[in-house]
C-alpha cells in the first residue's frame, strides 16, 4: 500500500477519539440551506473539500465513485473468512473484517491483491464514509474496491465532504429526544476547525502529519464556540482566492 493514495491515513498512529459534544453543538449551528455553521449573530464557519483533502494529505482530485452498489459479498471474501477460520458460517461482521486482515497472508500476488481490497473496504467503511452501523459494515461498498486502479482515482475528499454536510443535515434535523449517531468521518472535520480558528485547538501531538493526527484528544468548554468572533476564524485560502 505504499503507493496508495490513502498511505498516509494507513498509517496514521494518534487514534484519538473524537468528540461528541462538539459534534453536537456544530449540528446546533448548522445551516443547510447555505451549508454553513452560523455559530452566532457576528460569526459563521464554512469549509471546501480542499480543506478535507489538506488534512487527510491525499488531492482534491478524481471522478465521483458512480458504480452501483454490489448486490452481495464477493465470492472471494466469503471463502478468506471461512478458509482463515474467522467464521465457518460466511458472515461478515466488523469483527469478522479485523480478524480477517490479521490473518491473510501476502505471499503471492494474488493475495496481496486480495489483502489491499478488504483493507480498502474497511478503510472505507469505519473511516472515510462510516457505516451508519459500525458493527455491520454495508454490503454495497464492495463495489468500490472490485477495481483498485478506479478505488485510488475516485475524489474521496469531495465524497467525504459531502458525507459530513449529510450527515449534519440529518443531525440538525433529527428529532428532539432521540438518539441520532453522527456517521460521517468526525475526525475529518474537527482537524479542519482546528486548522481555521486557532482559539479551538487542543495541545499539538507528536504526530504532525498529516493533520488528522496533529492535535491530541484534550477536551475544552466547547460552549465557548458560541461567543467565537469573527476575526478568530481563518480565511479558507482556496476560497477565498476564488
Amino acid at each position: 500500500m505504499v503507493n496508495s493514495v490513502f498511505y498516509d491515513v494507513i498509517n496514521i498512529q494518534n487514534n484519538k477519539e473524537s468528540s461528541s459534544i462538539f459534534i453536537k453543538l456544530f449540528g446546533d449551528f448548522y445551516d443547510p440551506t447555505n451549508r454553513r455553521f452560523v455559530l452566532n449573530n457576528n460569526t459563521s464557519f464554512s469549509f471546501c473539500a480542499k480543506e478535507v483533502a489538506d488534512v487527510l494529505g491525499i488531492e482534491n482530485t478524481g471522478p465521483d465513485f458512480n458504480a452501483p452498489a454490489a448486490k452481495k459479498v464477493p465470492q472471494f471474501v466469503k471463502d478468506l473468512v471461512i478458509g482463515y477460520g474467522v467464521d465457518s458460517s460466511g458472515k461478515i461482521s466488523t469483527t469478522t473484517i479485523k480478524e480477517l486482515l490479521k490473518k491473510m497472508n501476502v505471499d503471492d500476488e494474488e493475495s496481496r491483491l486480495n489483502f489491499k481490497k478488504v483493507l480498502c473496504y474497511f478503510l472505507i467503511e469505519m473511516f472515510l464514509i462510516p457505516s451508519p452501523d459500525p458493527k455491520k459494515p454495508r454490503t454495497g461498498s464492495w463495489s468500490m474496491v472490485e477495481d483498485l486502479d478506479v478505488y485510488e482515482k475516485v475524489n474521496w475528499a469531495k465524497a467525504i465532504y459531502e458525507d459530513l454536510h449529510e450527515s449534519f443535515n440529518k443531525l440538525k434535523t433529527a428529532t428532539v429526544g432521540k438518539q441520532h449517531n453522527f456517521k460521517a468521518c468526525a475526525p475529518v472535520f474537527e482537524a479542519v476547525v482546528f486548522e481555521r480558528i486557532p482559539s479551538l485547538k487542543p495541545n499539538l501531538s507528536s504526530y504532525p502529519y498529516p493533520p488528522i493526527q496533529k492535535y491530541d484528544a484534550k477536551r475544552k468548554d466547547w460552549e465557548l464556540l458560541k461567543s467565537i468572533k469573527a476575526d478568530e476564524v481563518f480565511f479558507c485560502t482556496i476560497c477565498y482566492a476564488s
